[in-house]
């Protein structure tokens, strides 16, 4: 089953889910790049993280407590281009491989087209597709 939602193109396979968007910015890929690998700058819009963002990296998201519900690994990291990393969320059954996100941020004409997919996510992930 596949839905389109505001959050991107959200598949369910089984268990599991998968989310992918594309979303673009008025700003160069450097800039898109470093709101994704800047710790300071990803607690503005998405969370307080911790740890190495750069490749081999291990990092942790925190809660609104600090606590950590979320970690993974950089596996693939080539400035400003592609940055992939694991997802493992505190609750859930861990898999191998781990779920997986991946940024892309080619420059587009207007600005600069940023795509992620994530796959292999758990239930507590994403929300169901409708």
């Amino acid at each position: 089953m596949t839905a389109a939602t505001p959050w991107g193109r959200v598949s369910r396979r089984g268990e599991l889910f998968g989310l992918s968007f594309e979303r673009i910015y008025a700003s160069t890929p450097e800039d898109v790049w470093e709101a994704v690998t800047d710790a300071e700058r990803l607690a503005r819009w998405m969370a307080p993280y911790r740890g190495d963002l750069r490749l081999g990296g291990r990092w942790e998201a925190l809660d609104s407590e600090g606590s950590v519900f979320s970690w993974g690994t950089v596996s693939e990291c080539e400035p400003p281009r592609r940055f992939v990393t694991s997802w493992e969320y505190e609750g859930e059954e861990p898999s191998r491989p781990p779920p997986s996100s991946t940024l892309g941020a080619p420059r587009a004409s207007r600005g600069t087209s940023a795509t992620s997919s994530s796959s292999r996510c758990g239930a507590r992930s994403f929300p169901e597709p409708a």
